[in-house]
């Protein structure tokens, strides 16, 4: 995993503006949204199945469990390791964010439409920062957040504690975050 995102930090750091914003928009669309993302609130959605009838640990909690966990190591060393600043402040934004789009799933992302372009995820995240809940249609609260914070205060388990610190540590401490950006 290191030297796959030490070779995508390489490829950021070139000054091909028009490749960097490119590569972004796929690793948020593809990489983020699609694949990590969408596995984390599919873990969230078994999770509450399983606690709405609970029964011993099951192949499915356990599943939910090890999917959380491998997006929080994910995306911690994303932001840890790829220096690229507009790359790891829009993947804060994608999770720390209060705000979700609602129709972001695995199955089915904004469609690229006249204003979005090429880059329906990087523009949304931005009309997110920029604008807020009033620009975008369709916002529903990240459960990426809530599932965040509800690891911090342990109430999933003392594993998740100590991976969602890490992740907010990482992104807390990366030079892409500045106090503008936290507000």
């Amino acid at each position: 995993l290191q030297y796959w995102l030490g070779f995508i930090d390489d490829l950021l750091s070139c000054d091909v503006r028009a490749w960097n914003v490119r590569l972004v928009e796929w690793l948020l669309r593809e990489v983020f949204v699609k694949k990590v993302c969408a596995s984390w609130i599919r873990s969230l959605d078994a999770t509450t199945r399983h606690d709405a009838a609970p029964t011993a640990k099951t192949a499915e909690l356990l599943k939910a469990q090890a999917e959380r966990r491998v997006a929080l190591i994910f995306c911690s060393q994303f932001c840890g390791l790829v220096e690229y600043r507009p790359a790891v402040r829009l993947l804060s934004v994608l999770l720390l964010s209060d705000i979700y789009p609602q129709g972001w799933t695995a199955e089915g992302l904004p469609d690229t439409d006249g204003e979005a372009g090429d880059f329906p995820v990087t523009s949304t995240l931005n009309a997110i920062v920029s604008a807020g809940e009033g620009a975008i249609p369709d916002l529903t609260p990240n459960r990426l957040r809530e599932s965040l914070l509800s690891m911090l205060s342990g109430t999933l388990s003392s594993d998740e504690v100590i991976l969602s610190s890490q992740l907010l540590s990482v992104i807390l401490e990366s030079e892409s975050i500045d106090d503008a950006a936290l507000e």
